[in-house]
């Protein structure tokens, strides 16, 4: 579960280089920084931060987004006044929303990792791959995955939650918890599914606003219960 997406020009072609950023945070890189020609970013998620409209924003030159917008009003994909409005209010607040998830996700990956129920946690700032997510990332993000071995223990796991509600979305105030090879990924060949590192037992938690003692707690009840034999945790 990457942080952001790239797609770069067919090689001998002209075109942008584009970063689809929504996992990885404006407000916790420094994307204005890199050489990318575009940004492209969910507002629905982090930016708006209450799930409660659909947008996107998308960042680059003058001249490429004013031809971005013309095509836009040809569509009639203008958001109305009250989009704008909810926009607005989430953007008061998304340096403090996100700093907590951050601080929260990253307590939460930590104390996962010495969890000997979870095989493996993903969290860009922890494991082998933290020295360099560290060089563009303030923040490692909102959003923790963690295998259990198995989509039984992963379905056991998630319904044992009380905090977290299933739910595919995240960047909201609430914690969102789903195993993507049931939902986001279900119509998957589970071949590809495993190639793309999206395996049966795979939990992705997508951290809200609520206490991280609390979120921690709910998740320690849930592994005890899980009635299968453990296995020894690590990071990846």
């Amino acid at each position: 579960m990457c942080a952001a997406s790239v797609t770069r020009p067919v090689s001998g072609t002209t075109g942008a280089v584009t970063l689809k950023s929504t996992v990885g945070f404006l407000e916790s890189s420094d994307l204005f920084e890199s050489p990318f020609d575009v940004v492209i970013h969910s507002a629905s998620k982090y930016l708006n931060g209450h799930t409660d409209l659909v947008a996107g924003v998308i960042v680059g030159r003058a001249d490429f987004v004013e031809e971005c917008r013309q095509t836009m009003l040809k569509l009639g994909a203008a958001l109305d006044p009250h989009a704008i409005f909810l926009l607005q209010r989430g953007l008061k607040t998304l340096a403090i929303r996100v700093r907590q998830q951050n601080e929260s996700a990253m307590a939460i990956a930590r104390h996962l990792s010495e969890r000997p129920e979870v095989e493996a946690v993903r969290y860009p700032l922890l494991g082998a791959a933290a020295g360099r997510a560290k060089r563009h990332l303030q923040g490692g993000g909102g959003v923790v995955s963690f295998d259990l071995g198995s989509s039984d223990r992963a379905l056991q796991f998630v319904h044992a939650l009380r905090i977290a509600t299933v739910a595919p979305s995240l960047g909201g105030c609430e914690t969102l918890v789903m195993v993507p090879a049931l939902l986001s990924h279900a119509t998957l060949d589970p071949e590809v599914r495993r190639r793309m590192g999206v395996r049966d037992g795979l939990v992705r938690m997508a951290v809200g606003l609520e206490s991280t003692a609390d979120l921690i707690a709910d998740i320690d009840q849930a592994l005890d219960g899980l009635s299968n034999a453990t296995v020894q945790p690590s990071t990846a």
